[in-house]
C-alpha cells in the first residue's frame, strides 16, 4: 500500500507541475500579449502626443502673430486716435480764427453801413440843391 500511495503522490506531483508550467505558460503568454499591446498603446501615445506638440507649436505661432497684429493695430488706432485730436484742435483753431474775422468784418460792416448812412443824410440837401440845378439844364436841351 504505501507503494500505490507513493505512486499517486508521484502522479499528483507531477500533475501539479504540468499544471504549474501549463500556468506559467499561459501567464508567459498572457504577459508578452500585454507587452505588445502596451508597446503598441505606448507608440500610439507617442505619435498622439507629437501631434498634439506640433499643433500646440503652430497655436502658438499663431497667437504670437496675432499678438503682434494686434499690437501693431493698437499702436495705428493711438496714433490715429492722436491725429485726430491733433486736427480737431487745429480745426477749433481755425474756427476761432474764423470766427474773430466774422466778427471784425461785421463791425467794419456796420461801421461802413453807419458812414453811408451820415454821408447820405449830410450828403441829402446838396443832392437835393444838384437836382434842382440840373433840372432846368435838362429842360433847355429838349
Amino acid at each position: 500500500m504505501h507503494e500505490s500511495f507513493k505512486i499517486q503522490q508521484e502522479s499528483y506531483w507531477q500533475e501539479v507541475q504540468t499544471l504549474e508550467e501549463k500556468a506559467k505558460e499561459g501567464l508567459q503568454g498572457e504577459r508578452e500579449k500585454m507587452r505588445q499591446r502596451q508597446s503598441v498603446l505606448i507608440e500610439s501615445l507617442r505619435t498622439e502626443l507629437a501631434e498634439q506638440q506640433a499643433s500646440c507649436l503652430i497655436h502658438q505661432k499663431e497667437r504670437d502673430e496675432f499678438q503682434e497684429e494686434l499690437r501693431k493695430m493698437m499702436v495705428l488706432k493711438r496714433q490715429q486716435e492722436e491725429d485726430h485730436q491733433e486736427q480737431t484742435r487745429s480745426l477749433r483753431g481755425e474756427l476761432v480764427k474764423c470766427q474773430n474775422e466774422i466778427g471784425g468784418l461785421k463791425k467794419e460792416n456796420s461801421l461802413l453801413k453807419d458812414t453811408g448812412d451820415l454821408l447820405r443824410t449830410d450828403a441829402a440837401p446838396e443832392i437835393q440843391a444838384s437836382a434842382q440845378f440840373q433840372e432846368p439844364e435838362g429842360q433847355h436841351r429838349r
